[in-house]
């Protein structure tokens, strides 16, 4: 199996769950090539959950916020560490309170 077709297997494999977090939530789901992303608008920011696969069936999980409209102002970072498959509730739920800390660069 290529490392692409590992990569959106990976991908895959999570797209119910994200589906029905997002809708739990409230949020926003998106889906690309090689990524999933959370978002939603809270205190006047767009924030966001974006979900990559890393290595060996591992995904990273990174947070980000910005001014709706004016991704120059994107600020951000990594939620937590690689996580498995079978932990990425948990860690979505740590990475909205994470990304709902964030400010937006000026």
């Amino acid at each position: 199996m290529t490392d692409g077709v590992q990569r959106r297997d990976t991908l895959e494999t999570i797209d119910r769950t994200l589906t029905m977090f997002a809708l739990g939530h409230g949020l926003d789901l998106s889906r690309g090539d090689g990524y999933r992303r959370l978002e939603w608008v809270s205190d006047g920011l767009a924030r966001g959950i974006l979900i990559r696969p890393a290595d060996e069936g591992m995904l990273a999980v990174d947070v980000m916020a910005w001014r709706d409209g004016a991704l120059d102002t994107l600020t951000g970072g990594s939620a937590t560490d690689a996580t498995s498959v079978d932990d990425i509730t948990e860690v979505l739920m740590g990475a909205i309170d994470v990304a709902n800390t964030l400010e937006a660069s000026h």
